[in-house]
């Protein structure tokens, strides 16, 4: 089945019918079990609004959107999931985004991520963004790390601002503790990487520039304190590959605190910190570009936990 795009007004006779039941008179040829899961993902506003399948319609209700294969749909809006928004105007957010949140949704997490936040937030985003595959997320951060992420609010500047990020005019710095001790205060890693999948995961390597897949990556790292057995470091990245920081600094021999995924050695950490479940410790610090005609520029402090942390590794 395609995706079926309309948009209509309920007549007097729709008044006090379920949605669901109503579109599927509607369109007899869409499945119920389509239409419904459309409409709990957000795919269908009643009155510029998320709304139940069950929800009874009024007389000149303005119904829009689009009903998609139930299968293909990995997002439903969720309203109890808090956005910690530092900036917001017309064409774009900036949020903090927590540790162990998604960015983006899978089958098994359909409401939680950060663009289910945003579209139980923002449900108009799912008709501004209709087709596109995250929803105004300009870039992304993994899972497990925390800090600044942008989203557009409109198609126009999803389109610029992926633009700008693409060619490199987006400055990006992040906050990390990465384990070692290291020769150098300052530092960058010109390595290619490239992604190998083992099994379910994705790990990206460090590999020859000749390699099937490689591509040109830069990181710069200035270490801002050094720790016992580890340094807190601030990182550029001058390129956007999956993991980067994480497999640059695990390349050269200091993974990210935590990181036991490219390489962390539990065995060597100080005992004096107890470190929870998946917790590494990567945030994006502060963002800086020039967009509208004006100049941005964003910066949020790391979480709690780092100072904890430093504070147990005091050289």
């Amino acid at each position: 089945m395609k995706n079926k795009k309309f948009s209509l007004t309920a007549e007097t006779a729709a008044a006090g019918a379920r949605l669901d039941k109503y579109l599927k008179k509607k369109y007899p040829g869409l499945k119920r079990k389509d239409i419904k899961e459309s409409i709990k993902a957000g795919y269908v506003l009643v009155n510029d609004s998320n709304v139940r399948p069950d929800r009874a319609l009024e007389e000149n209700d303005k119904i829009e959107g689009l009903v998609k294969p139930a299968s293909s749909i990995l997002i439903a809006p969720n309203e109890e999931l808090d956005l910690d928004v530092q900036f917001e105007n017309d064409e774009f957010l900036i949020i903090n985004k927590p540790a162990g949140l998604s960015s983006t949704p899978d089958r098994l997490h359909k409401k939680n991520s950060l663009i289910s936040a945003l579209l139980g937030k923002y449900p108009k985003m799912t008709k501004e963004f209709a087709g596109v595959a995250y929803l105004g997320l300009v870039h992304r951060l993994d899972k497990r790390a925390s800090g600044l992420i942008m989203t557009a609010k409109t198609l126009k500047a999803f389109k610029g601002l992926c633009k700008l990020m693409k060619e490199g005019g987006v400055q990006k710095k992040y906050l990390v503790i990465a384990q070692g001790n290291f020769e150098s205060d300052l530092g960058t890693i010109d390595t290619p990487l490239r992604k190998v999948k083992e099994g379910f995961l994705v790990r990206t390597v460090a590999s020859e520039a000749a390699e099937k897949g490689s591509k040109r990556s830069v990181t710069i790292y200035r270490v801002l304190k050094r720790l016992s057995g580890a340094a807190y470091l601030e990182v550029e990245i001058k390129t956007g590959r999956t993991h980067q920081i994480r497999a640059h600094l695990s390349s050269i021999g200091h993974p990210v605190i935590g990181d036991v995924f490219y390489g962390f050695d539990k065995k060597a950490f100080s005992p004096k910190y107890r470190l929870e479940k998946n917790e590494i410790f990567l945030h994006a610090c502060s963002l800086a570009f020039e967009y509208g005609n004006a100049s941005h520029y964003f910066k949020c402090e790391a979480p709690s936990k780092f100072g904890r942390l430093m504070s147990a590794l005091e050289a």
